[in-house]
């Protein structure tokens, strides 16, 4: 009986000793919480550069329109620039995605360490003070999804323009067709009137002859 009782203790320290060394140490967790911090810079850093891109390429297209240049120059200015704010979209939603799920293994480490706190009334105070911090996180990523979403529908307004000005620039290209029939139909008549006199003026020179 004894050895059963020992060999049992012995079991829960190695199972302890386990779970301690699985336990992410002091210096980890506070890294862990940089990394979050500096994701959460980085995405800040991301969403003002988008939005100062958006307002310069918009401008771009105003100040094209408003001095005539030709469909095809704006078209082709669109199409660059625009390509340049869907990358740093894709860029801002990777980073999004990336901070929430550093948060989450974040928030996964406070009940991780919550759940060992064998003091029922500490161990209630550090879960209240845990849950009012995943509060206001969801709160604030929720915010960020719904900008992030509003970000997308840009996008797609954008994206409208670019289809709007490839066929401008169609019918632009067609009505250039039109005019080049148009002037090669003149020069035919043209052509055709001139062979008409050529042989009405020569032929009676060669029939004199006859």
């Amino acid at each position: 009986m004894k050895n059963l009782i020992l060999m049992s203790f012995l079991a829960t320290l190695l199972m302890s000793s386990s779970c301690c060394n699985h336990a992410k140490s002091v210096s980890e967790l506070a890294s862990l919480g940089l990394r979050v911090v500096a994701l959460l810079q980085d995405c800040a850093e991301l969403s003002e550069m988008f939005s100062i891109k958006v307002a310069k390429v918009n401008n771009g297209l105003k100040e094209g329109i408003n001095s005539n240049r030709s469909v095809l120059d704006l078209g082709k200015y669109w199409e660059k620039y625009w390509g340049d704010i869907h990358s740093d979209y894709d860029d801002l939603r990777h980073k999004l995605i990336r901070t929430n799920s550093t948060s989450q293994e974040y928030f996964a480490e406070l009940y991780k360490n919550n759940s060992q706190i064998s003091n029922p009334d500490l161990k209630e105070r550090d879960m209240k003070k845990t849950l009012e911090l995943r509060d206001k996180y969801e709160k604030e990523y929720t915010a960020a999804l719904t900008s992030l979403e509003k970000a997308q529908k840009v996008l797609r307004e954008g994206d409208d323009i670019l289809l709007v000005l490839k066929n401008n620039v169609l019918r632009s290209a067609l009505q250039e067709q039109i005019t080049v029939l148009n002037n090669i139909k003149v020069e035919s008549d043209v052509f055709a009137r001139r062979i008409k006199s050529f042989s009405t003026n020569c032929i009676p020179l060669f029939e004199q002859n006859q």
